[in-house]
């Protein structure tokens, strides 16, 4: 079934490079709310199934069609860069969020379907078809897109084809945008991700064991721009100390496109099963950098990250 989209962005992060400028990433955003009649849009997710037909007269899917469409009135110079972007197929983040509070985030190249002279209606088309599922070398969704209740979704947790000692694909220790193996800006003015000599490994999820003086971060940053949402992180937590435990966290923090801290929404903790934060996202939102952090003798281990928007929601993957 087709659902509707409240608000969708285009990120072209081509002209950034590692440990360049994120004001350099090109954005475009697109509303279903009539902000002057210009630039109005309608955007609609849906994912359809090809099937085949059995001697036994019975259907199987062999895979499934994952399309995001957009139609609406746009200003010639946003017309002009969307016909760019599909001509030289130019890889693009697609993120949002739905009328069902789900959130989309997708990477490829659109395509302009069809347009007419002036500013008349305009429509363009991200499409993939794949069988589903994550796939098992990279952890990434089969289809480059996600729409789910879990914003990180796009990732599976815990799969880890880099082997057992390397970071969840999803929380790496430096703090690019989710970078689905492609390189973004890694930026120098957030904490180091390693103090000390902390150790880390996959047991019974994502492990962490901080002894005096370790501080030990892992990032996950997206793009995110949008304004006056209310974003919910949680993650489960096994938590154990061997000493009197300080500067466990998790935070979410907005940036601007100067890479500005606009707030700080954090809760520090010592013990617990599951740790819940949320704030709203003030203007000039582009990114948000989600932070787990294991302070010193304290050892954690971290299961089943969880962003959402409206309310806190529990863990889910893409299964579609």
């Amino acid at each position: 079934m087709p659902t509707q989209l409240i608000k969708l962005a285009l990120v072209d992060t081509s002209a950034i490079t590692d440990g360049g400028d994120p004001s350099t990433a090109d954005i475009e955003t697109f509303s279903i709310f009539q902000e002057g009649a210009q630039d109005a849009s309608r955007q609609v997710v849906s994912i359809e199934a090809n099937t085949s037909l059995l001697e036994n007269n019975r259907e199987v899917i062999t895979s499934k069609v994952y399309t995001i469409d957009v139609v609406g009135l746009y200003s010639q110079s946003k017309r002009s860069k969307l016909y760019t972007w599909s001509q030289d197929r130019t890889p693009l983040y697609i993120t949002g969020y739905g009328l069902d509070g789900s959130v989309l985030y997708a990477y490829g190249a659109i395509t302009v379907v069809d347009g007419f002279d002036g500013n008349a209606s305009f429509r363009f088309r991200f499409q993939n078809e794949s069988v589903g599922g994550y796939d098992a070398s990279t952890s990434i969704h089969s289809s480059f897109m996600s729409y789910c209740q879990n914003g990180f979704s796009i990732y599976k947790w815990e799969q880890n084809p880099s082997g057992a000692s390397s970071n969840p694909k999803m929380f790496g220790t430096s703090n690019p945008p989710i970078e689905l193996d492609r390189t973004l800006s890694v930026i120098a003015s957030d904490p180091e991700p390693l103090i000390g000599t902390p150790t880390r490994g996959w047991s019974s999820g994502w492990r962490v064991q901080c002894d005096a003086g370790d501080t030990f971060f892992n990032y996950s940053r997206i793009w995110f721009p949008f304004s006056g949402v209310t974003v919910h992180f949680t993650i489960d937590t096994t938590v154990s100390t061997g000493g009197s435990p300080t500067d466990s966290l998790i935070s979410i923090r907005p940036k601007d496109e100067d890479d500005v801290t606009l707030a700080n929404f954090n809760i520090e903790f010592t013990s617990g099963t599951q740790q819940t934060i949320s704030g709203e996202l003030p203007a000039d939102t582009q990114t948000i950098l989600f932070t787990l952090r294991t302070g010193e003798d304290t050892t954690i281990v971290w299961n089943n990250p969880t962003w959402s928007i409206g309310s806190a929601k529990t863990y889910t993957e893409f299964y579609t």
